[in-house]
Formats: C-alpha cells, structure tokens, sequence
C-alpha cells in the first residue's frame, strides 16, 4: 500500500511539472512603447486633415475654386500679427481621401518684426493647420503628418 501511494504521489509529481506554463506577452520595452506611440499620433493627424478636407468639399462645391482659395488665404491672414505683409505663395487645390483641401506657403513677419521663413499650409475656409517647427523632429514628423500626406513633402 505505501508503495501504491509513493508510486501515485510520484506520478503526480511529475505531471505537474511538466506541464507547460501559461503563455503571459512581455510589456513593451519603453522604445516600443514611444514607436506605437509615434505610428498613433501620425495616424490621427492624418485622419484630422482627411475630416477637414471632407468638409472642404461642400465649400468648394457651393463656392468655386476662386472663391475656395480666397476663404483659406482669408483666414491665414486674420490669423497674422501682420496681415498686410504676409505672403502666399504655391497656392494649390488639392483632392484628398474623398475632400478637397488647399495647399501652400505662407511667410509672415514674427513679433521681433523679422520673417519666420516660408512654412506650409493645408486648410479649407473653415480651418487652417500651419507647419509645425519645433526643431525635434519626433514632434515635427507628427505634428506636420496631415500636411505631408495631403499636401506631399
């Protein structure tokens, strides 16, 4: 009998440890994690110039191209310190995922008086995104993602 029983209690032993453990996935190492982070925030700005240049559609439509660009360039310059100095330049109609959007450059004076240099823009009448310069370009990437995908780079 207590042979029985050490035979039984060693069987048991021993299917206990072989059996396998339980697939658990690693964290993500802290450069993974910023890489996911990245792809994320690239997607939803590109997915916010899509919104805006879907929305620009309908402007164009009950507007006309003239009056299309007159509306962004209109709003770039009520935006401005110094409308009257600001220049536009490289100004296009563009179709983009499903909308339309316009593109361009725009120079204004800063508020030391001095040009900042040509930066883009993409914008319907209703809203206008400028390039981002922060000088990191992890931020810069993100931050201008819409722009370079709907205007080109």
């Amino acid at each position: 009998m207590t042979r029985q029983i050490l035979l039984v209690t060693t069987a048991l032993t021993l299917v206990a440890c072989a059996q396998q453990p339980t697939y658990s996935p690693s964290r993500p190492t802290p450069s993974q994690a910023l890489i996911a982070d990245y792809a994320a925030d690239r997607r939803a700005a590109i997915a916010e110039m899509a919104t805006l240049a879907q929305s620009g559609a309908a402007d164009r439509t009950s507007m006309g191209d003239a009056a299309f660009v007159t509306g962004v360039t209109d709003r770039l310059r009520r935006a401005a310190r110094d409308a009257e100095t600001m220049r536009i330049k490289d100004v296009v109609i563009v179709d983009y995922k499903g909308g339309t959007i316009v593109c361009g450059q725009v120079n204004a004076r800063s508020g030391l008086g001095g040009y900042d240099g040509f930066r883009r823009f993409a914008g319907t009448p209703a809203a206008v995104r400028l390039e981002q310069r922060t000088g990191l370009a992890g931020d810069d990437g993100v931050a201008n993602a819409g722009i370079d995908d709907a205007c080109g780079r």
